[in-house]
């Protein structure tokens, strides 16, 4: 498996994993970190399995991971690993940044499950998340 950061074209795909998981409002490709280039993407030869994104704070050494999505039609081991992958970018993406906490603010079990081998510790159990276009 391969990681590299996400370009422009990559935004197509994201959308249609967004439309087939169901995300009711997938973000639109401006609200995303330096239009992706905060992103990443994993991909096993020409298949793209997963990606993930870290928003990086200027005035705190915080670090946001968020929007982790993945290929519907991948399952099992092999998207485990990717998301395994995926994980281990953001945080080397966060420490090279000078980030030291990072954050994420997850609904899915499974993202939840692999954040959690990787060290991330659940807070709490219900959030409510909030967006306003100004």
């Amino acid at each position: 498996m391969e990681s590299r950061k996400l370009i422009e074209s990559d935004y197509e795909q994201l959308m249609e994993w967004w439309a087939q998981w169901g995300w009711k409002f997938p973000p639109l490709q401006e609200f995303l970190p330096d239009n992706g280039t905060c992103g990443f993407i994993i991909s096993d030869g020409n298949i793209n399995i997963c990606a993930g994104f870290l928003y990086k704070m200027s005035n705190a050494p915080i670090g946001w991971f968020t929007f982790p999505i993945s290929n519907p039609y991948i399952r099992g081991e092999e998207r485990k690993s990717a998301m395994d992958l995926l994980i281990t970018e953001i945080e080397r993406e966060a420490k090279e940044s000078g980030i030291k906490y990072l954050y994420s603010c997850l609904r899915n079990q499974s993202m939840i499950e692999r954040q959690k081998e990787h060290g991330y510790v659940e807070s709490g159990k219900n959030y409510t998340e909030l967006l306003k276009i100004i």
